[in-house]
């Protein structure tokens, strides 16, 4: 016979001449696994027949490792790493290459208390390490970006971050088309091309942040808010608030991460006077055929035409103009190309992003003459004092070869 086990079909160990009422094999412990989630051992109870008792609790007696997370209030560890990605932005007015630069996680870690054995859990609530004194994170984020406080838990005053790209909002304006420098969207569009502050960067002097209006209108809580003069769409039976940029970011309860200079610029009136003198750069790039050589190359697919040093300092106008979108300042760019001849290929325009499209149709080739690109900025330099829009503007040569003059 075998064993009375309905699950087990080993063979019956008793003789036929004694008494028993049920049928019993070798086995000696419950032959069920452990039930404890991960663990894939037996139940560690020595009765075959276990598994018929009433409410049997199959655990195999060893210690497990908890799987859940520390559920102390707060954030155990913070963590931003630099990531550079360039992503493309798909907007209805057109699309354009953006830079996506670091990113950021809070973590809650697991449980360091194991579960005893012969249990289901331990006592007390899950904590990730046994140090009392150790410190657990803000777990407040910014409303734009979604980034997390990096102070500590319960922190007094402001809370403070890194800032990234604002995937958490979307484009308010008064107008339908919205243009932030050479980047065109439509009102409700995401803003995850952007970031916190390099967006108040663009946006300049006088610039305003909006938010819904509360019950009790925030002109009444706060000094540099004013409830809404026009309608902003395209939510625009929505009522909201304009704050100041300062007021902007006490409202939100977060340090402000602009610089003090900056600050001090968004609070004046939006039109420019400024005692801070603006610049022309003018770039003269030499692009003589070893500019076209593949050793070092652009990261963005802007430049994908160009895979090669030319391409590669196309890439680095690019960056040197968002870096110096910074509205205490008014420069301008003109770029000169040269080889035996040289060529305007920008010539004095404002500093944004789209003039580097005048770039991609030129190729490197030839040979080169230092003299053709240093005479033509010359040039430029001398039409520039009667050119009203840069008269005033310190010039500023940037020489870049990768040659010999010839």
């Amino acid at each position: 016979m075998t064993c009375s086990l309905p699950s087990c079909k080993n063979p019956c160990i008793r003789t036929i001449e004694s008494e028993h009422e049920k049928h019993q094999c070798h086995e000696v412990y419950c032959q069920k696994k452990c039930t404890i989630k991960g663990c894939s051992r037996s139940c560690g109870v020595k009765d075959h027949f276990h598994d018929l008792v009433a409410g049997a609790e199959h655990l195999c007696g060893n210690e497990h490792a908890r799987a859940e997370s520390c559920e102390m209030p707060g954030i155990c560890e913070i963590f931003t790493e630099l990531v550079r990605q360039n992503r493309v932005f798909q907007g209805q007015r057109g699309s354009f290459e953006y830079e996506h630069v670091s990113e950021q996680n809070g973590l809650r870690k697991g449980c360091c208390i194991p579960i005893p054995r012969f249990q289901r859990s331990h006592q007390g609530p899950h904590v990730h390490t046994k140090n009392e004194n150790v410190v657990h994170y803000c777990d407040t984020r910014c409303q734009a970006c979604g980034y997390f406080c990096r102070l500590p838990l319960d922190h007094h005053g402001l809370h403070d971050t890194v800032h990234g790209n604002m995937r958490n909002v979307r484009f308010i304006s008064e107008e339908e088309d919205n243009d932030i420098q050479d980047r065109k969207y439509k009102w409700g569009e995401k803003g995850e091309a952007e970031m916190c502050h390099i967006y108040c960067r663009k946006q300049g002097r006088g610039h305003i942040h909006l938010v819904p209006c509360p019950k009790m209108c925030t002109n009444n809580l706060y000094d540099g808010s004013r409830h809404e003069t026009v309608k902003y769409g395209p939510d625009v039976d929505v009522s909201k608030d304009g704050m100041t940029h300062d007021t902007y970011w006490k409202y939100v309860r977060f340090v402000d991460p602009c610089t003090q200079e900056e600050r001090q610029e968004f609070n004046r009136c939006s039109h420019r006077h400024s005692s801070i003198v603006p610049h022309h750069v003018i770039f003269v790039i030499d692009k003589l055929g070893s500019m076209g050589t593949s050793d070092i190359t652009p990261t963005m697919v802007r430049f994908a035409r160009h895979n090669s040093r030319l391409g590669y300092v196309y890439e680095a106008i690019l960056r040197f103009i968002i870096t110096s979108q910074i509205p205490v300042s008014d420069d301008s760019i003109s770029v000169i190309l040269f080889n035996k001849s040289a060529t305007v290929a920008v010539e004095i325009q404002d500093m944004e992003d789209g003039v580097v499209d005048r770039l991609l149709p030129h190729q490197s080739h030839g040979g080169t003459t230092f003299s053709s690109g240093l005479g033509s900025a010359e040039q430029l330099m001398v039409k520039a004092t009667r050119d009203l829009r840069v008269h005033m503007k310190v010039p500023v040569v940037i020489f870049l070869s990768d040659g010999g003059n010839k």
